[in-house]
C-alpha cells in the first residue's frame, strides 16, 4: 500500500478531469481533487484530517470497493489503484474553497491521566463494553446457574454432561467476545454462526439431562 506522501504524489500528477483511486483494504478512496470531483457527481461526505506526515490537512472519500462500476463504470486498473475520466472541468478556485469549508475531523479527546499509564498495562476498553452487552450478560448468568446446578449432580452426570454444557456455554462466551470486537463482516459472522451451534448443542444436552433426571416427564 502506498504512504500518504506517495498518494499525494499521484493524485497531483492526475491530469485534468482524471480522478484516481486507491484501493485500501475492501474500499475505494480518492483524495483532494480526485475526491472534490466525486463529492460534486455523487455526493459523498468527505473526511479531512490533518497528516502530520506530510504536515498539511488532507481531504478524502471512499466507497466499498463493488460499487466502482456504479460510480467509475469506465475506470482503469494499475495494479492497487484505477483511474477514471470524469465529466467535469477542473475548477482549482472552487475545489480550494470546498477544502477549506470542510470541517476537520477533529482527534479523540486525550485522557491525561490515562497517557501516563503505560499501554500493557491499560486494559483493553472492549472487555467492558462486552459485559455490558445483554446477550454476554444472558449466557453468562445460564453459564453461572449451570455451574451451581451442575456441581448436584451424581457423578455419572456431572463429569460429563455437566462439564460439556460447560465448555459449549464457554465457548458461547468467547465467540460472544470476538464477535463483538471484529470488524471484518465475514469474520464477524462466523463467530455469531459458531455461538448459535454451540447454543444449540447446549440446549440439547440440558434437554437431554433433564428427560434423563425425569424419565416421567417424557412423552
Amino acid at each position: 500500500m502506498p504512504t500518504i506522501s506517495e498518494i499525494l504524489h499521484e493524485e497531483r500528477s492526475c491530469a485534468a478531469g482524471q480522478v484516481v483511486l486507491f484501493l485500501e483494504g475492501k474500499f475505494w478512496k480518492a483524495y483532494e481533487r480526485s475526491a472534490w470531483a466525486l463529492t460534486r457527481l455523487y455526493s459523498f461526505k468527505p473526511s479531512k484530517r490533518f497528516v502530520k506526515l506530510v504536515g498539511e490537512e488532507v481531504i478524502s472519500v471512499g466507497f466499498p470497493l463493488e460499487q466502482l462500476p456504479k460510480y467509475l463504470p469506465g475506470a482503469v486498473f494499475e495494479g492497487r489503484l484505477c483511474r477514471s475520466l470524469v465529466a467535469m472541468a477542473a475548477d482549482e478556485l472552487a475545489f480550494r474553497e470546498w477544502k477549506s469549508t470542510t470541517r476537520l475531523k477533529e482527534p479523540k479527546p486525550k485522557n491525561p491521566v490515562a497517557d501516563q499509564i503505560p499501554d500493557e498495562w491499560k486494559p483493553k476498553s472492549q472487555v467492558f463494553r462486552e459485559e455490558n452487552l445483554p446477550v454476554f450478560k444472558c449466557v453468562y448468568d445460564l453459564m453461572l446457574r449451570l455451574f451451581h446446578e451442575t456441581a448436584k449432580l451424581s457423578k455419572d452426570y456431572r463429569y460429563t454432561i455437566g462439564e460439556d454444557l460447560k465448555r459449549l456455554l464457554m465457548r458461547v462466551e468467547v465467540c460472544v467476545y470476538h464477535a463483538n470486537i471484529e470488524s471484518e463482516p465475514h469474520t464477524k459472522i462466523g463467530y455469531m454462526d459458531e455461538a448459535l451451534d454451540r447454543m444449540l448443542e447446549a440446549k440439547l444436552s440440558v434437554r437431554i439431562l433433564h428427560d434423563s433426571l425425569n424419565p416421567k416427564n417424557q412423552n
